[in-house]
């Protein structure tokens, strides 16, 4: 009988986490459908498109079967998630203490936010790894990676915005459905025994060691995340950008470079000028090649789109010398981006600031509500 009642209120958490999806996806649908009455009404009195806005507003609900269809992965994810959410709301109830309803609402918050970080910091320099495709100049890919405390800010303001959403959707989905199927609350246990004085002094020292307990959790998760902010700025992406610039009177430059980390990418670009010029890296000792030379073509008053790689991968870690030898033209000046990583390592790090991020967040958040219960009470 009691594995019956289990199953039921796990029912009615998956229940609860399909219609908060569904209702979003309808309130959606009707906000689409009264945009497409502005438009018609509108466009219908225009005098050049006014025959074809009819045709216009019936393609654009046609559409509407696809648009819900492209629900069907966040309603299966949140019929998913309101299982688990349900058992811990169910044990949740359980406890005795007056902050009962905030436990799993801070849970989330620390998955969340843990998940988001640990997404955002292992993919944040994806992007910047395919040079040869980057949409702006070389010289500035530097300016363009994103600093790993900004991550975290979004992680953070992303986690709040969403567990939050999820949160009051789903309980208030989730009190229906209880109702809806005639599942009572646990009963808590301090309601559940005659409560005397020393119960409630043993009450009060059981939740000083809690909060104490999760202060010390919210400090350890602060060290945990700062460990894996330092180890992700470590292992993630060095990037080394800027420009050459070569002419008739300095016809042969260089920049001077460091080759430190395993996994290496290091391209040229045909900036600006016009002419040709050829790029090879050299040692900084000898001032010897130890790269095929690249040669670049100038297009004058055009700014370059053409780039090109030099094989780096191979060279023992060192002091080397990015050379350009003007070749023919007036002058010209080229583009150079090196991305050293240690790129294996990134996903563990930004595992490890996930966590100690989500155990701020979640620690944090219940800190929060044991102290706003504690003034209630008063």
């Amino acid at each position: 009988m009691q594995t019956t009642a289990s199953r039921r209120y796990l029912l009615a958490g998956a229940l609860a986490g399909i219609s908060s999806v569904a209702g979003l996806a309808l309130a959606s649908v009707v906000v689409l459908l009264l945009g497409l009455l502005w438009q018609y009404a509108f466009n219908r009195n225009l005098p050049i498109i006014g025959n074809t806005a009819l045709g216009a507003a019936v393609e654009d609900v046609g559409r509407i079967p696809s648009f819900l269809w492209s629900w069907r992965w966040p309603l299966l994810g949140m019929g998913i998630a309101g299982v688990p959410l349900a058992y811990a709301e169910r044990l949740a109830r359980r406890s005795p203490y007056p902050w009962r309803d905030r436990i799993v609402g801070a849970g989330l918050l620390g998955v969340v936010g843990a998940a988001l970080t640990t997404g955002l910091l292992a993919t944040a320099d994806q992007p910047l790894y395919d040079i040869r495709n980057q949409t702006s100049g070389l010289p500035t890919l530097a300016e363009r990676q994103p600093a790993a405390w900004n991550l975290l800010l979004v992680a953070v303001l992303l986690a709040l915005a969403i567990s939050g959403a999820v949160w009051l959707l789903w309980s208030w989905w989730y009190a229906r459905w209880r109702r809806w199927l005639h599942l009572a609350d646990p009963a808590p246990a301090q309601e559940q025994a005659l409560r005397t004085a020393d119960a409630s002094i043993a009450e009060r020292r059981s939740v000083a060691r809690i909060r104490a307990l999760a202060l010390i959790a919210a400090v350890a998760s602060l060290a945990l995340a700062a460990a894996g902010v330092a180890g992700f700025e470590a292992a993630r992406a060095k990037i080394r950008s800027g420009d050459i610039s070569a002419d008739p009177l300095s016809p042969n430059v260089a920049v001077r470079l460091s080759l430190h980390a395993p996994e290496r990418q290091l391209m040229v670009e045909n900036t600006y000028g016009g002419g040709s010029a050829s790029a090879v890296v050299l040692s900084a000792s000898e001032q010897t090649p130890v790269s095929p030379p690249v040669e670049l073509t100038f297009t004058s008053g055009q700014l370059g789109g053409e780039r090109a790689a030099l094989d780096v991968a191979g060279l023992p870690p060192g002091a080397y010398l990015l050379n350009i030898q003007l070749r023919s033209g007036e002058g010209v000046r080229v583009g150079y981006a090196l991305l050293q990583s240690y790129a294996p390592l990134v996903p563990a790090a930004s595992a490890v600031a996930g966590l100690g991020v989500g155990g701020v967040l979640g620690v944090g958040a219940l800190l929060m509500g044991m102290a706003a219960e504690g003034r209630l009470r008063e």
